[in-house]
C-alpha cells in the first residue's frame, strides 16, 4: 500500500471502525474499492500479529464469553451442496474481561464443538492464573472448558435464560421473544455469584453491530468473502483493545487497564506506519 498517502489509509480504516460502507468510503476519499479492500487484509492481518504479540500473560478476574451471528455471501436457505464452511452463517467467539472491558481473543467459524474448544484453547494460552469464567447456555462449552482448563484450575458457570415463544408463526422473526428469567448454572470451581453474567459481553455485541458494517442487520454491508470479515474483525478487536480510550476506564483503553501498555495507540502506530519520517505514537 505505498501508493496511498498514511493520511489517506487512517482516514479509509477510521471510516471501516465506524461503521461506513466500503463503497461511501470509495466516495469520500476517493479510493478504488479494490484498493480499500486490499489495505484491510493486509491490516487485518498486521492486527491479528500484534494481538498475537500483547494478549499474553493476561491476569483477568472474570471472563465472560459470547457468540454473535452473521453471515458470509449468503444465508443458510440459499445454500447448496457445494458452499464450502466459510458460506452461510458465521459466529464471532468473544471473550471479555469484566474489570478491564480487555477481549483477550476472538474466533471467527461456525457455531460448533471445534471452534468452540479452539476459542477456548485460545483463551487459554493468553491468560494466567485461576479465574472465573462465565458463558451462555451453549452445550459444547462445557466439555471445551474440561479439556481446556480441567476442572480444578477455573471457576465455571453457565448464565442459562429463558424466553418465551413470541407468538408468530414463523420459526424466524424479527420481533425478539419475552425474557423470562435466568438461571445460573455451576460447573467447576467455586464461581461468585455476582459474577455470574455476561452483561458486558453482550453489550459489546451491540458495539460490534454499530460500529462494524459488516454485522449491521438488513442492509447490503455483509460481507461477501470471509477473509474480508475475519480482517474487519482482527482490525477492531485490535484498535477497541490499544486504541479506544473508554469513559468507564477513566479515558483509559482496555489495555491500559490491564497493564499491557501506557498509552493509547494511534492507528498509525497501531499499524506501524511512519508519519513525519518516524512511527507515530
Amino acid at each position: 500500500m505505498n501508493v496511498l498517502p498514511v493520511e489517506r489509509r487512517i482516514q479509509i480504516l477510521q471510516g471501516l471502525l465506524e461503521g461506513s460502507s466500503i463503497r461511501s468510503i470509495s466516495r469520500l476519499t476517493g479510493t478504488h474499492i479494490v484498493t480499500i479492500l486490499r489495505l484491510l487484509r493486509e491490516a487485518g492481518v498486521r492486527c491479528a500479529e500484534l494481538m498475537d504479540e500483547k494478549m499474553r500473560g493476561i491476569r483477568p478476574e472474570a471472563i465472560q464469553c459470547d457468540e454473535i451471528w452473521t453471515y458470509c455471501k449468503k444465508k443458510d436457505a440459499r445454500l447448496t451442496w457445494n458452499d464450502p464452511p466459510e458460506v452461510g452463517s458465521q459466529f464471532v467467539f468473544v471473550a471479555l474481561e469484566a474489570q478491564t472491558k480487555l477481549i483477550p481473543c476472538f474466533l471467527l467459524g461456525q457455531r460448533n464443538e471445534m471452534t468452540t474448544y479452539r476459542f477456548m484453547a485460545d483463551l487459554r494460552k493468553r491468560t494466567v492464573g485461576r479465574y472465573q469464567i462465565t458463558t451462555d447456555a451453549f452445550a459444547p462449552y462445557h466439555s471445551a472448558v474440561a479439556l481446556t482448563f480441567g476442572g480444578l484450575n477455573v471457576d465455571y458457570a453457565q448464565l442459562v435464560k429463558s424466553f418465551r415463544r413470541n407468538g408468530h408463526p414463523k420459526a424466524e422473526s424479527y420481533s425478539p421473544s419475552k425474557f423470562v428469567r435466568t438461571k445460573p448454572v455451576i460447573f467447576y470451581g467455586n464461581p461468585d455469584p455476582k459474577k455470574i453474567s455476561t452483561s458486558y459481553v453482550e453489550r459489546q455485541n451491540l458495539s460490534m453491530r454499530t460500529h462494524l458494517r459488516r454485522l449491521t442487520r438488513l442492509s447490503l454491508g455483509f460481507s461477501k468473502k470471509w477473509e474480508n470479515l475475519w480482517a474487519m474483525l482482527a482490525v477492531y478487536f485490535c484498535w477497541y483493545n490499544l486504541g479506544r480510550a473508554h469513559l468507564s476506564l477513566g479515558g483509559k483503553t482496555p489495555a491500559m487497564a490491564a497493564g499491557l501498555t501506557d498509552h493509547p495507540w494511534t492507528l498509525a502506530e497501531i499499524m506501524g506506519w511512519k508519519t513525519n519520517g518516524r512511527v507515530s505514537k
